[in-house]
């Protein structure tokens, strides 16, 4: 995910360094301004631990770790990997992937404030109440 916001960020040009040349009258080569190679994981990017559970990780960083049910999986054994190969941890093994938007939405952990019956009132306050009784709308 670093990866790509790191990519629009320079496509966008809202990056101080610019690493596209112009190609000559020759013909030279052009570098790529962005990154295209999503085959391999890199410090920043998450990834999807496939077990009987998939987890999503966080953020890839060198000397950090993620939990799992039975052992954990170093960083610096996923970074540099492909994409689909086993990682190696204190337990089974797990394949690897990039997730999908889907799996991103859905393995993402959620701080969710349940509304209870008691907790709403049951009429509006007196300051949301106009003169004629009906209930103004107030922006924040």
């Amino acid at each position: 995910m670093a990866r790509l916001l790191h990519s629009l960020r320079r496509v966008f040009g809202l990056s101080t360094s610019s690493t596209t040349t112009t190609a000559s009258a020759a013909g030279s080569l052009r570098t790529r301004s962005i990154d295209t190679d999503f085959s391999i994981f890199r410090e920043g990017d998450r990834a999807v631990l496939h077990q009987k559970q998939p987890q999503l990780t966080k953020p890839l960083k060198r000397g950090d770790k993620t939990h799992l049910r039975r052992g954990h999986v170093a960083h610096d054994n996923i970074i540099g990997s492909r994409v689909w190969d086993a990682a190696s941890l204190t337990g089974p093994d797990v394949r690897l992937s990039l997730p999908t938007l889907e799996e991103y939405v859905a393995l993402t952990p959620r701080l969710v404030t349940p509304v209870w019956a008691y907790d709403h009132e049951p009429r509006p306050p007196a300051q949301l109440l106009t003169p004629d009784r009906s209930i103004r709308m107030m922006e924040t």
